[in-house]
C-alpha cells in the first residue's frame, strides 16, 4: 500500500484529501473532519494531453505529497474535482475535452475513462469520491464562502484552461416539492457547463467541438492566442519587452501586467 496501515485509530482525527484537477496542475491539500486544512498545499503539472495514466499518476503523486506534509496517516477519503462530465456512480468520467492525448495528429478526449478504479488502486484502495470541478467549487462558495450555506441561489463561474460554472439552489428558489441543499448537472450532466453555452454561432472553435462558446473566447489559451495575434500584426505593447520578445512565455498574467502599465 502506498501509505502506512494502523495509523488511523480512534486517537486520531479523519483526514480527507481535497484534489483540484485542471488542464494545467493538480492540486491537492488535507483537511480535518471540520473543514480546516492539515498540512501544507501541493500542486504539480497534470500531464493533461499524456494520456489517462500519466494523469492518474500525477494526481496520485500529488495526493501522497499532501498526505505526507498533514503526518496524519492513511486518509479516509479522497475527494476529486475534475472538469468535464463527470460519474461519480460508477466511477467514471464520461467525457472531458481538455484531457487525453494526441493519436495520429488528432487530440482524442477522454471518454468513459475509469478513473475512480485506477486513481484508488494507486492509494492502496482509499476510498475517491469524484464530481465536476466547478460544480463542487460553487458548493464549496455555498457551504464556506460567499453563500454562507443560507444562500437561495448561487451561481458560480471557473476561469482557468477552461470555463466552468455551477449552479447551488435551495428549495425557495424552485417550485415543486425540494429540500435541501440542490446542485444543478443537468439530465446528461451538463446542465451547468456556462462554459460552452454559444454567443456566436459563426465563432472560434472550442474544445468541445462546437464554435463560438464562451469557452473558445475566454479560456486561458484563447486569451493568449488573441493577444499574441495581434502583437503580431503590429499592436503597441510592452508584453514583447516582459518576455525578451519570446511570445510563448505569454500568460494571461502578463497580459494583464501589460495593461496596468
Amino acid at each position: 500500500d502506498t501509505f502506512p496501515e494502523g495509523l488511523n485509530s480512534a486517537s486520531v482525527k479523519k483526514t480527507v484529501i481535497g484534489v483540484d484537477l485542471g488542464g494545467t496542475n493538480v492540486r491537492a491539500q488535507a483537511f480535518d473532519e471540520a473543514g480546516d486544512a492539515v498540512g501544507a498545499f501541493h500542486a504539480n503539472p497534470s500531464r493533461a494531453d499524456e494520456g489517462l495514466e500519466a494523469t492518474l499518476e500525477a494526481i496520485a503523486t500529488t495526493i501522497e505529497q499532501a498526505v505526507t506534509s498533514a503526518d496524519r496517516g492513511r486518509p479516509d477519503h479522497v475527494g476529486l474535482a475534475i472538469p468535464g462530465h463527470v460519474d461519480d456512480a460508477h466511477g467514471m468520467v464520461r467525457w472531458a475535452p481538455n484531457f487525453g492525448r494526441t493519436i495520429n495528429g488528432v487530440f482524442v478526449s477522454w471518454r468513459d475513462s475509469p478513473v475512480r478504479d485506477g486513481l484508488s488502486r494507486r492509494l492502496g484502495g482509499v476510498p475517491v469520491s469524484m464530481g465536476n470541478d466547478a460544480n463542487l467549487a460553487a458548493l464549496g462558495e455555498y457551504r464556506y464562502g460567499t453563500g454562507r450555506n443560507s444562500a437561495r441561489c448561487l451561481v458560480m463561474i471557473t476561469l482557468g484552461t477552461g470555463v466552468g460554472g455551477g449552479i447551488v439552489m435551495r428549495p425557495a428558489s424552485l417550485l415543486g416539492k425540494s429540500e435541501g441543499t440542490l446542485v444543478l448537472v443537468g439530465g446528461n450532466g451538463g446542465g451547468a457547463e456556462l462554459g460552452h453555452v454559444i454567443v456566436n454561432a459563426n465563432g472560434a472553435a472550442c474544445n468541445a467541438g462546437t464554435y463560438g462558446a464562451i469557452e473558445a473566447y475566454a479560456q486561458k489559451q484563447a486569451i493568449v492566442d488573441r493577444a499574441v495575434a495581434r502583437l503580431l500584426r503590429g499592436r503597441e505593447s510592452v508584453v514583447p519587452e516582459m518576455v525578451d520578445g519570446d511570445f510563448s512565455r505569454v500568460t494571461p498574467k502578463i497580459i494583464s501586467e501589460a495593461c496596468e502599465k
